[in-house]
């Protein structure tokens, strides 16, 4: 016992040490998928992040299309550059990157060559660029330097190259977005510096050494030392700022007017000059995560602000990602504190939020990127299983309970059968029985009847049965000896030709559905299927929803538009409620089907098409034929093949499989299961509305079955209309004589116009004659029995004085008086009378003919 009582206690803590193994296992398997998940996340925390804060330790010039059109076109002469380094070191600039590959000498000025070399030399603070026309080798193909190789390198014009203060390559990686940047290659024995490194390693006063051991490129500086992360591609982590709005930058022809006009306010001590071109045509474009169009030039820029400032990204070590995996499981695991409320859904969605904003926080202030996929995945893979636990937990629980209420129902109805068979012992032996003894007997019979009925609602309805479905019709769910089976042999067997078919049946039936089956079994289920409710649109818009209209045909009408038939060309069209049409309409509908052309609205136009059509209506057309009302001509031109749909009080077998069926449709979370009683209820009633008022009654008793915490649908679940019916039949399988069974269903039907056929149904399907009499015997004993008093014999028959019940009665009871005072004279049609009427009323009737005859005397 105390063993399972320790286990149970480190279930939980069990549970979160093999999620938590389980994800931080694959968060470090070399997957390319994990390298994926954590840039797609950087992405997003940068768009969440948005724009940074830059370093004013840089300064921007760029050079743009309108300091080309100013300067006579591209390429500027270089003595510009000249004069701007000049400019730049009087006002004390630290480093300047100058951006431009100078490929060779300047065709035109070549004495410019040496004044800006000599530029460069004497400044001793210029870096320039160089790149290599390809680069081979990554993380699984590197050499003992554990670098990737640039092949054939390219440098600037010597005469720069060897003046300046610092070289670096201008490559990228193989990114499509920009997120990372090689800061180191090699070439032969050499290792080469990115553009963006060589220059921040300038402005630092810095050395770099790489260390291949442990990933990190080690800079010394004046101020200390840093180590910069690189990744197995001995790459940085770019930490991207945005737009560069919030840079100091000037345009190139700006600050050469400045620089030469007031050189006293601006103060370049301690800085770096970056100097680019962008200029259309000629500058690369690259795409980062926070622009889709960033000049190449920029990227570098970032490389370079990135190591002075000592902010590049950062990916966590396992042991973060490890105790993120470990907390976001464990509170998936607190999951069960909140399943008693509402509160469970919230807690799944804030717990990811609120992790993800402190991810952001680490990102933005911190430069740190936490894995949060893995962390996230276990929060929720623990929170689905111990959700999933809980809810079985909970149906058993739910059964339980269930099983000990129907355990006491089931104590309680023995113990109120073995009374009831006592006293009726008693009854036996009695040789006089009074009226209190009947009553006692009624009661006892009563309560047997509640309780079984009772326990019918808490027993849940077994389906065993599968559906009989075949996989042309997997929608239409019916069982095996179902009408339905019949009506889809007859589709599958007139889907092959194109001969029009006419369906007839109730409203939610399914005749759509039905014509759809046709269509997707026919040879024409490639090319559209339209369906049109004829029922729905007046004549005008009917024509032109089927033929279209030419614009301007009417009022509104403002385009050309096609009509269903053209948009049906080669496929099938289904007309619903086609019995709803005009006299005209028909006519015009019939020259399409007979010719197989028509014109738009407005239009003169024929247009030929090639449509099957399907036909359907809830009224007998034969008899709208017979009346006048639809035409004989198109009738015969529809009705190729007829198929009537039966009604769903016609496919009781299939209700429990539909409802079966609209629960997993729309996926109640727990409600799975219907009464006994529940199905009994649907089975015994009408459904006038068919399947589609099925479907609309299981939404709400689930909806209803749901909102109380219960996993069955109930009784108590379905509107009145239902459960007064199934009240009705309740009623009628009391073992009770027929009189009796009559009065009480049409009581519980509340003596309505429709209250005799329907007694009729759930006795059996009775003859309605037969409770017609009943129900007028009945009516002669009370109007004797209460001296001929309309009202008191109404309200005897009734049950009870409300005016509601007693009124229809009242009338009955008049009806049945008039038909003997007009015959009262005529003793051939008195005998009349007495046919069909049950013999145990005879006398009442006699005494009421002789009551009517001394009147009349």
């Amino acid at each position: 016992m105390m063993n399972n009582k320790l286990i149970k206690k480190l279930r939980p803590f069990s549970n979160i040490l093999i999620i938590s193994f389980l994800f931080c296992l694959l968060s470090v398997l070399p997957f390319e998928t994990n390298n994926a998940f954590v840039n797609i996340q950087a992405e997003v925390l940068y768009g969440l992040r948005g724009q940074r804060e830059v370093s004013d330790r840089i300064v921007l010039i760029h050079i743009n299309d309108e300091d080309i059109k100013a300067l006579g076109g591209w390429p500027i002469t270089r003595d510009y550059y000249s004069y701007l380094i000049h400019l730049l070191n009087e006002r004390r600039a630290k480093t300047i990157a100058l951006d431009v590959f100078f490929a060779g000498s300047d065709p035109y000025y070549p004495q410019q060559d040496t004044i800006l070399a000599n530029f460069i030399g004497s400044s001793a603070n210029v870096c320039l660029p160089m790149f290599f026309l390809s680069i081979t080798g990554d993380s699984s193909t590197q050499d003992a330097l554990f670098l990737p190789e640039g092949n054939d390198p390219s440098y600037p014009l010597n005469l720069f190259g060897n003046k300046a203060a610092c070289l670096g390559f201008s490559n990228f990686g193989k990114e499509a977005v920009v997120q990372h940047t090689p800061l180191l290659l090699r070439s032969g024995k050499d290792i080469y510096y990115s553009y963006g490194l060589a220059a921040a390693l300038r402005f630092m006063d810095g050395e770099a050494r790489w260390n291949p051991d442990d990933s990190h490129l080690h800079i010394s500086s004046p101020l200390g030392e840093i180590r910069v992360e690189l990744n197995d591609d001995a790459e940085l982590w770019l930490n991207h700022f945005g737009p560069p709005d919030k840079i100091e930058k000037y345009s190139f022809v700006d600050i050469l007017k400045e620089l030469n006009e007031k050189p006293e306010q601006y103060d370049f001590e301690n800085k770096l000059i970056w100097i680019m071109v962008s200029v259309t045509g000629t500058t690369t474009i690259k795409s980062t995560p926070l622009n889709d169009l960033v000049p190449s030039s920029l990227i570098h820029y970032t490389t370079a602000e990135n190591i002075i400032n000592n902010c590049w990204l950062t990916e966590a070590g396992w042991i973060p990602c490890f105790i993120s995996i470990f907390i976001l499981a464990a509170l998936g695991l607190y999951l069960p504190g909140f399943t008693k409320s509402r509160l469970k859904y919230l807690y799944i969605l804030i717990i990811p939020v609120v992790f993800l904003g402190i991810v952001l926080f680490i990102f933005s202030f911190y430069n740190l990127i936490v894995p949060v996929f893995y962390p996230v995945l276990a929060f929720f893979v623990s929170a689905f299983i111990v959700d999933r636990r809980l809810n079985r937990e909970a149906v058993i629980k739910h059964r339980q309970m269930i099983g000990q209420e129907i355990n006491l129902k089931s104590e309680e109805l023995e113990q109120a059968k073995k009374r009831l068979s006592e006293l009726e012992f008693t009854l036996r032996n009695e040789k006089q029985i009074t009226e209190t003894s009947l009553e006692i007997a009624k009661e006892r019979k009563d309560t047997i009847f509640r309780l079984e009925k009772e326990l019918d609602d808490l027993r849940s309805f077994m389906i065993n049965e599968k559906p009989f479905q075949k996989d042309e019709f997997a929608e239409i769910i019916h069982s095996k000896e179902s009408r339905m089976t019949g009506v889809l042999e007859l589709v599958l067997k007139v889907s092959a030709d194109n001969i029009p078919v006419l369906i007839y049946g109730e409203t939610g039936t399914g005749k759509e559905l039905i014509a759809r089956s046709i269509h997707r079994n026919s040879k024409r289920n490639k090319q559209p299927f339209i369906a049109v409710n004829c029922g729905a649109l007046s004549e005008t818009l009917l024509e032109s929803e089927l033929f279209g209209h030419e614009k301007g045909s009417f009022t509104g009408a403002v385009n050309r538009r096609k009509g269903r038939f053209e948009l049906a060309d080669g496929g099938t069209i289904f007309l619903d409620e086609i019995s709803e049409t005009s006299a005209a309409f028909q006519s015009r509908l019939l020259r399409v089907l007979q010719e197989g052309t028509f014109e738009r609205l407005g239009g003169e136009q024929g247009i030929r098409v090639d449509v099957r059509v399907i036909a359907a209506t809830n009224k007998d057309l034969q008899q709208a034929v017979n009346e006048g009302k639809f035409r004989l001509d198109l009738y015969f031109r529809l009705n190729g093949v007829t198929i009537n749909l039966p009604s769903l009080r016609e496919r009781q077998s299939d209700i429990p499989l539909l409802v079966r069926h609209i629960l997993s449709k729309y996926n109640y979370e727990h409600v799975k299961e219907v009464s006994t009683k529940a199905v009994e209820a649907l089975v015994n009633y009408t459904w006038p509305g068919n399947v589609r008022e099925l479907e609309n009654v299981i939404r709400r008793a689930a909806i209803f079955a749901q909102s109380d915490g219960r996993q069955i649908i109930q009784v108590k679940d379905f509107p009145d209309e239902i459960v007064s019916t199934g009240q009705a039949v309740q009623l009628s399988q009391i073992h009770k004589p027929i009189e009796e069974q009559i009065l009480e269903i049409l009581r519980s039907l509340k003596f309505s116009h429709s209250a005799i056929s329907q007694a009729a149904k759930i006795l059996g399907n009775r003859d309605r004659g037969t409770v017609t009499e009943y129900l007028r015997g009945m009516c002669f004993e009370q109007l004797v029995e209460n001296a001929f008093d309309y009202d008191k014999a109404a309200e005897r028959i009734a049950g009870c004085p409300d005016s509601q019940l007693t009124g229809p009665v009242k009338l009955k009871i008049s009806q049945y008086m008039e038909n003997i005072i007009q015959i009262i004279n005529d003793k051939s049609k008195i005998k009349t009378s007495y046919k069909g009427l049950p013999k145990k009323y005879h006398v009442f009737l006699d005494q009421i003919i002789e009551h009517l005859q001394a009147q009349n005397h």
